[in-house]
This record gives structure tokens, C-alpha cells and sequence, in this order.
């Protein structure tokens, strides 16, 4: 081990031993992980190289060499995650740019396994602070009814696209407390339809993306039926 670090280290391997834990610690990550950021490294310029060669081979249903593979794994797993921690400052605009479904369409293709732990948590988390956000707009209406109506639409078609997003990545995650969420939004939309608290032509502009948001979160069409009988009656 000695001999490692020194290689590595140089002179540094001197003042190791006189080192607190702490800092031994820190000092071996951060070699470590020089060591995977030139693998990293090393890894992209082979996918660059080949990658062109690796989509037409994918294309004839030809088997990639191993070593292809990995690398090319990596780069679209790495390219995927990056992608998708962009939705968090725009995602409708993300979205729309279309990389995302390319990097799943190019992985698919070439019999790529990418690694979806991280991109499946962002989407989770994403999804319930925009449910918490949609709640307390609907619970707080803002000074003006269609600055109100335009921010309510746009959280619930971001939502409607990301839950979309999450199908097509095969993102399985628990959606309990969205779901919590949406069927608060639910009683409350539809008991103030009841009051007949909605302005003019609002609820009319509400409730059909809510309910497609709803169904998207796996509510059934009977269950939103009975709460919408129930509620009117």
C-alpha cells in the first residue's frame, strides 16, 4: 500500500503518517476518486471513438464488446442524469428539447442497462414539491384570477409531463404521498364547486387537468366518479 501511495503521492507519502484519521481518510478518497475520474475519463474518449460504430452495430442487433458496452453505459447513464437534473430549473423546456427520450431510444437500441437510481429520486422529489406547491395554490388564491389560472395550469401540465417522463424511463416509485396530495386537491376543488365558490368559467378550466393529473397518479375513473357524486350531492 505504501509503494501505491507513493506512486501516486510522491513527497506526500511522508507527512501520511503523521496525519489525523480524518485526514487519511480525505486523502484516499480523493485518490480514489482521481482514479475514477481518469477511468471516467478514459471511458468516454473509447465511447467517442466508437460510438458511431456501436449505434449501427445496435441498429444490425449485433453484440457490442464488453468493454464498449460498459462505456457506453456509463456515458448515458452520466448524459441521462445530467439531463435530468436540468428539469429542476426548466422542465417543460428540458422536455421539450427532446435529449432526454434520444439518450433512452440510443440505450435501448444498443441493449444498454443505465443506471436509474439517482434520475428515479430527483423525479420523486420533483414531483412531490411541485404537489405541494399545486396544494397551497389552491388553497391560496393569488390578486389576480387569471395570473392564478395561468400558474395553476402550468404546475399541473409540468406534472402531467413529468409523470409522463417517469413512464417512459420505467421509473417505478412509490407515489403515495402525491396521491395524499392530489386527493386533498380533489375534496377541496370539488367541494367548493358544491358552494358554488369558483368564479365564473373557473372551475370549468380547473378540473379537467386535474383529473387527468389524477388518473396519471392512478386514481380510477370510478373512484373520481364517486368523489365527484358524493361531493354533489
Amino acid at each position: 500500500m505504501a509503494q501505491t501511495l507513493t506512486a501516486l503521492m510522491g513527497k506526500e507519502i511522508l507527512t501520511l503518517q503523521d496525519a489525523l484519521k480524518e485526514e487519511k481518510r480525505a486523502v484516499l478518497q480523493k485518490l480514489i476518486q482521481g482514479e475514477l475520474d481518469q477511468h471516467t475519463l478514459e471511458g468516454a474518449r473509447l465511447f467517442d471513438r466508437t460510438n458511431h460504430l456501436t449505434e449501427i452495430m445496435g441498429a444490425e442487433g449485433l453484440e457490442i464488446p464488453y468493454e464498449i458496452r460498459v462505456a457506453g453505459e456509463a456515458m448515458h447513464s452520466n448524459r441521462l442524469l445530467q439531463e435530468i437534473k436540468g428539469l429542476r430549473d426548466d422542465s417543460k423546456q428540458t422536455l421539450q428539447r427532446g435529449e432526454i427520450d434520444r439518450i433512452l431510444s440510443l440505450a435501448k437500441q444498443s441493449g444498454y442497462a443505465l443506471k436509474m437510481e439517482k434520475p428515479l429520486f430527483i423525479v420523486q422529489g420533483m414531483l412531490q414539491e411541485k404537489m405541494e406547491k399545486l396544494k397551497k395554490a389552491m388553497d391560496q388564491p393569488t390578486q389576480s384570477l387569471l395570473e392564478e389560472a395561468r400558474i395553476r395550469a402550468e404546475m399541473i401540465e409540468e406534472m402531467i409531463l413529468l409523470l409522463d417522463l417517469a413512464k417512459r424511463c420505467d421509473l417505478d416509485f412509490s407515489k403515495v404521498e402525491a396521491q395524499d396530495a392530489m386527493h386533498e386537491i380533489l375534496e377541496g376543488t370539488l367541494a367548493r364547486k358544491k358552494e358554488g365558490s369558483w368564479k365564473e368559467g373557473e372551475i370549468g378550466r380547473i378540473l379537467p387537468p386535474l383529473l387527468v393529473l389524477a388518473e396519471k397518479l392512478n386514481f380510477g375513473r370510478d373512484q373520481l366518479q364517486k368523489m365527484a357524486d358524493f361531493k354533489g350531492s
